[in-house]
């Protein structure tokens, strides 16, 4: 294999791997809801851990890292402490109508102006959770030894938080049912290859991993 096919290997996986995920995501939606129905908001997304899976052994190939094994099992952990993160803050940042009623009510315990100042609260706490993902993504691969440098650290974090705003403005030129708001960008599917991006993208920088990692760095 020629050292130029070893050097784009990494971002052509990652790539490919992205718009995957945000396809299976929206072949799933239609599938089993369609487009029209709100039945999305409730079900099991299948798709949500097949894509992390196959990050995972993404990650796992091409991240030089200390006992290999050892990481994928952190990864695994880290995935399902995101997947709750993340869908907390998805349902507090989207929450609207009756259901964002009811959590006032219930916050407020009575109080409708202590409701909806605690409401608001959680709503800002999850806009500074997300980030907090790509963060903690790099810090364990860090943890695991791999060189990962400070930009890149911050630019996965940025481009994992403006991946909506984004997802908005290129879904535009695709399709216009519903709105161009951030709650169609993730219905969508738009949002998600910009997400998984994202996450790999501080292991980039070592695109031969998987060719020239010392007999040290396959530890398992």
């Amino acid at each position: 294999m020629n050292e130029r096919l070893q050097g784009s290997l990494p971002s052509v996986t990652l790539f490919l791997l992205a718009v995957a995920s945000g396809v299976a995501w929206r072949a799933e939606l239609q599938l089993r809801s369609g487009w029209a129905s709100l039945a999305w908001l409730e079900f099991f997304h299948w798709a949500v851990p097949v894509s992390v899976a196959a990050f995972i052994a993404w990650a796992a190939c091409f991240a030089v890292v200390r006992r290999r094994l050892l990481f994928v099992a952190a990864l695994i952990g880290f995935a399902g402490l995101g997947h709750t993160a993340a869908e907390v803050a998805l349902r507090l940042f989207f929450i609207a109508g009756p259901s964002a009623g009811f959590a006032i009510a219930s916050l407020g315990g009575g109080d409708f102006g202590a409701g909806v100042s605690r409401f608001e609260m959680l709503r800002w706490a999850a806009i500074v959770v997300w980030p907090l993902i790509p963060l903690s993504f790099c810090l364990l691969c860090h943890l695991f030894g791999a060189h990962i440098t400070l930009s890149a650290v911050l630019s996965s974090a940025a481009l994992f938080t403006i991946s909506w705003p984004l997802a908005v403005f290129v879904r535009g030129f695709f399709e216009h049912h519903g709105s161009p708001d951030l709650i169609h960008a993730l219905k969508s599917g738009f949002v998600i290859p910009f997400l998984v991006v994202s996450l790999g993208l501080p292991l980039l920088h070592l695109p031969s991993a998987v060719f020239h990692a010392s007999p040290r760095t396959n530890v398992a």
